[in-house]
């Protein structure tokens, strides 16, 4: 366990996040901001998780184009070329509307999270990507964010991000957002 190093992370969260908006991302931060697990319907609830499927392991361009052309004749399952990812979707289409009910009757996050993770294809990780797109409060401890978190000293990414959020009032699923975006486009957030 590290302990927590004399750095502070806010003032290159806030360059960070000037940097991602002058970048034109302003529409994808609103929209983290503002989707909510009570406006989710089923049928979010199965889109968000082909979205997560498919960027599992890809880069976010790349992932981009694969869900444009399944969105393309939807479902194009032909468009997922990962045998075991197209049958994990395949899975969860024939059953997306039971998985959303149960995952409606849990009355926390966390638990929410942590049913996620029965679903086909989602992991202890994409479990946090697919939370945070349905409107739960969380960050996804991916390999961005890890490295930031460590950088700074804090053990955890969830931390991290709460920590900024507290500090900026912006949801942890925003912090976690704008951080991973700079990453995404810079390669570091060393380089802020």
């Amino acid at each position: 366990m590290s302990e927590k190093l004399d750095l502070t992370p806010l003032p290159h969260y806030l360059r960070a996040k000037e940097y991602v908006l002058a970048q034109g991302y302003a529409e994808e931060i609103e929209w983290q901001k503002n989707v909510k697990f009570e406006n989710m319907t089923a049928g979010d609830l199965f889109l968000e998780y082909c979205w997560v499927v498919i960027s599992s392991g890809m880069k976010n361009q790349v992932a981009r184009l694969i869900n444009e052309r399944f969105h393309d004749g939807f479902p194009n399952w032909k468009a997922i070329g990962h045998l075991g990812k197209r049958k994990g979707m395949q899975e969860l289409w024939r059953t997306f509307p039971t998985h959303f009910d149960k995952l409606k009757q849990l009355t926390s996050d966390e638990a929410r999270v942590n049913y996620l993770e029965t679903l086909p294809w989602i992991g202890g990780i994409t479990k946090y990507h697919l939370a945070k797109n349905l409107g739960m409060d969380v960050a996804k401890p991916d390999r961005h964010l890890i490295r930031v978190a460590a950088w700074y000293g804090y053990n955890d990414v969830q931390d991290l991000c709460i920590h900024l959020s507290q500090a900026t009032g912006d949801r942890i699923s925003v912090v976690d957002l704008i951080i991973w975006r700079y990453c995404n486009l810079k390669g570091s957030f060393k380089t802020i």
